[in-house]
């Protein structure tokens, strides 16, 4: 996991709402926090986000 994984996992835990974040709202806190990043870069990382929130974590690409 990459350090801006980390930083949007922790803003994700940190909400208040409890909600289960859809892949807008990962990608939307993945560019607040790195602006220069780019659609590649977005889309891993919130496929990696998205795997420790509601997936397996590392084991979510292995299975399918």
């Amino acid at each position: 996991m990459s350090a801006l994984e980390d930083e949007v996992h922790a803003r994700l835990l940190s909400d208040p709402s409890n909600t289960v974040p859809g892949q807008g709202q990962i990608a939307a806190l993945v560019r607040r926090a790195d602006p220069l990043l780019g659609a590649d870069g977005v889309a891993r990382a919130v496929v990696g986000v998205a795997s420790r929130v509601v997936g397996l974590g590392a084991l979510d690409p292995l299975l399918g």
